[in-house]
């Protein structure tokens, strides 16, 4: 249940923002008067807004959130609501939401204006309140572009230094077919990416046709060069990713223990130990200790995956300068990075420390051919049936049945792609060495 959050009196909260000496003193004293007042005569206690000048019983504040979950498509925008009841003018008060599962804040307003310095990046740009409605007690906060990761409870804070409120509203993520439009949109833009054996930290072992990366116990001698990475096991891909262009790989992790994905800014630096994350140039997600993932923010994001990818598809969109990654095998979202201006970036990978032969397989940049497209659209690829409430198991059966009708109505997409069996790994022999090599494709 999302009940109502009774008004706390004469409570700070914690880091509520600072106000003069002589507004906290005069406080204090109206509180101790009307706590005093209580005591001796046997009143209830008043609760004091000293900001908007009012004084109200304890027991007729309530802040209300959702008394449900509150459901939400990958993609789109949605509202996460909050109502000061009675309505009451909400602009002077401090206004915070954060997130249980990811650190920070997610939107933070104060003394009549939005304050985003201490904003997780996560939501940077795809959080905003309505201004229209403060001065009734709205405080709802409209969440853009909802990512899988923002998924979980979200908590409301609304209060002045005395007093404050707090209610809670969770937020449900779904909406396969929507997900399932927008990887085969991207997978127009697909794009053979190669590993530049230049660039691989001399512990990588990179393949004769630069298509696997893995990581071995021995180091190799190479040429220390300032293209290498010394710190890092990392290697880039070969291709430079032009500013303002749109670019589509995938890469079969398979059973891996360990890995990391993701771009890089060409002037990056690649030495030492420095930490992955957009601030340094690189933006990209990690799998580490067989169970969990991050997104290289700052603060880190934790991610929430339904299971362990296979096959990891990444997109990167140079127009609206975003970067997506998906899991291919499950036609599921697992992160939207924002860049902030265009630039020529690099693809890299890491395929984790070999750990004694446990995470020994390699990274396989999958081999993508033109016609990608329409072979997985392709009404011969056989399928298993998938009913339409299995798909829509877990989610608004409204919304996704809309995104039901339209997907069936696109020109660019058909139910069989949706429906269609995991990647997998198929090997053929190689024209060059008469060794074998490995595609990922979908039966």
């Amino acid at each position: 249940m999302y009940s109502i959050m009774h008004l706390k009196p004469f409570k700070e909260p914690p880091t509520l923002a600072a106000e003069s000496t002589s507004e906290e003193n005069i406080g204090t004293e109206i509180a101790v008067g009307v706590m005093e007042l209580s005591a001796s005569s046997g009143l209830w206690a008043f609760a004091f807004f000293c900001h908007i000048g009012i004084l109200v019983s304890s027991e007729s504040f309530t802040l209300k959130g959702s008394d449900s979950p509150v459901i939400a498509t990958v993609g789109a925008d949605v509202i996460l609501p909050c109502q000061l009841s009675p309505r009451t003018n909400a602009k002077q008060m401090e206004v915070r939401w954060h997130s249980s599962e990811i650190a920070g804040l997610t939107h933070h307003y104060v003394n009549g204006h939005d304050a985003l310095q201490k904003q997780n990046p996560h939501y940077r740009g795809r959080t905003e309140l309505f201004k229209e409605g403060l001065p009734n007690g709205n405080v709802s906060l409209l969440l853009k572009k909802v990512q899988v990761a923002d998924g979980g409870s979200y908590v409301c804070f609304i209060g002045n230094k005395l007093n404050y409120l707090e209610s809670l509203v969770e937020l449900k993520v779904g909406g396969k077919l929507q997900i399932a439009k927008e990887l085969l949109k991207a997978r127009n833009s697909a794009v053979q990416i190669r590993a530049d054996p230049n660039t691989a930290h001399p512990n990588l072992h990179i393949s004769s046709d630069c298509l696997h990366v893995s990581h071995s116990d021995q180091k190799q001698e190479v040429t220390d060069t300032l293209e290498r990475f010394d710190g890092w096991a990392c290697v880039l891909g070969s291709e430079t990713l032009r500013a303002g262009k749109e670019y589509y790989w995938e890469v079969y992790v398979g059973n891996k223990t360990d890995w990391d994905l993701g771009v890089t800014d060409g002037k990056a630096n690649r030495k030492g130990w420095q930490n992955l994350k957009p601030e340094n140039g690189y933006w990209g997600i990690r799998f580490f200790n067989s169970t969990d993932y991050i997104a290289f923010e700052d603060p880190e994001v934790k991610l929430k995956l339904g299971k362990q990818p296979k096959v990891v598809g990444i997109h990167l969109d140079g127009k609206a300068q975003r970067l997506d990654f998906y899991d291919v095998s499950d036609m599921s979202h697992i992160y939207t990075f924002s860049l902030k201006f265009p630039l020529d970036v690099y693809p890299y990978f890491c395929p984790g420390l070999n750990k004694n032969g446990k995470n020994k397989d390699p990274l396989n940049l999958c081999f993508l051919s033109h016609d990608y497209s329409d072979l997985m659209s392709s009404t011969s690829i056989s399928s298993p049936h998938i009913s339409t409430s299995e798909l829509l198991e877990g989610t608004n059966g409204k919304d996704v049945a809309v995104e039901h009708s339209n997907l069936k109505n696109s020109d660019d997409a058909t139910l069989p792609f949706l429906h269609q069996a995991p990647f997998i790994q198929k090997q053929e022999p190689s024209p060059q060495s008469g060794s074998m090599h490995k595609l990922c494709i979908g039966l």
